[in-house]
């Protein structure tokens, strides 16, 4: 939705994820929706013209004399014939704010949506790591509602089936970077605007810059449901990453901010309150000019954070004539995240979607696998021409790997790599389908990482990988020489008990874990043949002499 204040009214429930409309939110009039603009009659199916603006019934669109197909062809493509459902559904998510106002109050009701950033109150003051505690809220909301609806209900229906409630769930992360206005947050709107929820849910959606501005306009890192998974056992979590190359300049979003934290009103003071971090940590690393520069904490230091735990990564660029620095951006970026973590169980799934696509492109680009086939070939000869790639090469090289191409070395970093062509919002129906086979990558590239994890025994649930979140804006607060250890962090979780007794009572734990109704007397009798059988082979290994409280222990041989 367009929210039309900084206090937009929330189901109870669900606090900031899902939003009501607003009062003073425009309605549009269905009977005015579903009326043809030139006969003013009713009907269930109208299309929509681009070119003209209008909207006509199967009727009228035939009489008009632009609309009628040449003798050697179709209509011409700028009054292509769009159903007008399709417009609707897509073309929201273009919408953009009117004025500076407008901007200024979209931003200020998304600010719930923050995730983490970095700020600091004076120039001279250390630079602080603020986490906003937006992935625990989201997954507790999802959860309530869910908890707060009948199993009778559509939801648990068509996501749960036969799947008892509470049951683990493994969220995903999916993180969207690129270029200061490659389109980012058009995007995470354009494929939560074809997924909203079928229970009536408007979901929070980020908010595109003004047209014509040259200034960043999102700051830090923000996190989205996808209305399609967010009642599921798998949510897709969309992190909507501040753009890189926006130089030194602060964000829009960060110059209102300071406006209102500066204002002395009551009402900025509660909006201000709303968004404190629920955590604060230093960045202890940040210590030369160069490092305290948002420049570099957006280049360096969010990439770890969000690569280190993403199951997909999207590359959004506008230019495909400069696509060799968006590949050269992928792998500098997958070597400081990836080469700066231990045990990592999976490499992210690379989907690169130029933005803004002309539609008079070969058609057959249109094709995921014939995009991703061109592109790759197209750069296959570049592997000992760019200096980037060359060096990267030469690195896996002594590492024993074989790199004869660019798809090779991308394959070192990555577990696949997709390309999506998505064109600009004048082509509706075509937008719609691009934007459906974006969400199966990213669909598949998420199972593919579940499953990848799965098999490891790395999978992480919404609580571990809560953990595993904290644990990790510890580490890299302190240090980003250090990588970080996945399986470091899982000992600090789940630690490994200093006795046999504690190993019994870990083990009863995790048998009562996986009951229903647990019984602490039937999960002990479960036990007790096991615990007898280490006692005996304990005593076994160690040579113990003597008797035992009734028995004399004697091994076989």
């Amino acid at each position: 939705m367009n929210p039309s204040g900084p206090t937009p009214k929330t189901y109870s429930l669900l606090g900031e994820v899902i939003k009501q409309p607003d009062d003073d939110e425009e309605e549009t009039d269905s009977s005015d929706a579903d009326c043809c603009d030139v006969c003013d009659e009713y009907d269930d199916e109208l299309f929509f013209c681009q070119a003209c603006k209008w909207k006509f019934c199967a009727g009228c669109w035939r009489a008009q004399a632009v609309h009628k197909p040449k003798r050697k062809g179709t209509q011409p493509a700028e009054h292509a014939k769009i159903a007008l459902s399709v417009v609707r559904l897509v073309q929201p998510a273009f919408s953009n704010p009117a004025d500076d106002k407008s901007l200024e109050k979209w931003l200020a009701a998304e600010e719930d949506a923050a995730w983490f950033g970095v700020g600091k109150s004076v120039k001279d003051n250390p630079l602080y790591f603020h986490d906003y505690g937006r992935y625990s809220g989201l997954m507790a909301a999802t959860n309530a509602y869910l908890k707060s609806h009948e199993r009778t209900s559509s939801v648990y229906e068509e996501i749960y089936d036969d799947l008892p409630f509470p049951n683990p769930r493994a969220p995903s992360l999916v993180s969207f970077v690129g270029q200061t206005g490659a389109g980012k947050s058009t995007l995470i709107k354009l494929l939560i605007q074809i997924k909203e929820s079928a229970e009536g849910l408007n979901f929070h959606r980020p908010v595109a810059g003004l047209p014509g501005k040259d200034v960043p306009t999102s700051e830090d890192v923000h996190l989205y449901l996808d209305p399609g998974s967010s009642l599921s056992t798998n949510p897709i979590l969309y992190a909507d990453c501040e753009g890189i190359d926006g130089g030194a300049r602060e964000p829009m979003a960060t110059t209102f901010r300071h406006k209102r934290d500066e204002a002395e009103t009551e009402w900025d003071n509660r909006e201000t309150a709303s968004n404190q971090p629920s955590s604060k940590r230093e960045l202890q690393w940040a210590k030369t000019p160069l490092e305290r520069t948002r420049q570099f904490v957006v280049a360096k230091f969010y990439p770890r954070l969000l690569f280190t735990f993403s199951d997909v990564v999207i590359f959004v660029h506008r230019n495909p004539r400069t696509i060799e620095s968006v590949l050269e951006k992928l792998i500098e970026w997958a070597t400081d995240a990836l080469e700066a973590s231990y045990n990592h169980p999976v490499l992210p799934y690379a989907v690169i979607v130029l933005n803004s696509t002309p539609a008079n492109i070969q058609q057959s680009l249109w094709d995921v696998d014939v995009a991703t086939e061109a592109l790759l070939e197209s750069l296959s000869k570049t592997l000992n021409r760019n200096v980037v790639f060359a060096q990267y090469a030469k690195s896996w090289k002594a590492r024993g790997r074989i790199i004869e191409n660019v798809e090779d070395l991308m394959m070192c970093y990555y577990s696949s790599v997709r390309v999506v062509h998505l064109p600009a919002d004048t082509e509706p129906k075509l937008v719609l389908d691009q934007a459906q086979k974006l969400y199966t990558e990213i669909t598949h590239g998420c199972k593919a990482a579940r499953e990848r994890k799965s098999e490891l025994r790395m999978l992480l649930d919404e609580d571990s990988l809560q953990h595993y979140l904290q644990h990790a804006f510890d580490h890299y607060s302190r240090t980003l020489e250090i990588p970080f250890d996945f399986v470091q962090a899982s000992f600090l979780f789940n630690p490994i008990p200093a006795n046999f007794g504690g190993s019994i009572l870990k083990l009863a734990i995790a048998l009562k874990d996986q009951q229903t109704t647990p019984d602490a007397r039937a999960i002990f009798e479960r036990l007790s043949h096991l615990v007898a059988s280490c006692i005996l082979l304990d005593a076994a290994r160690h040579r113990i002499l003597g008797l035992s409280n009734k028995t004399q222990i004697a091994i076989e041989t």
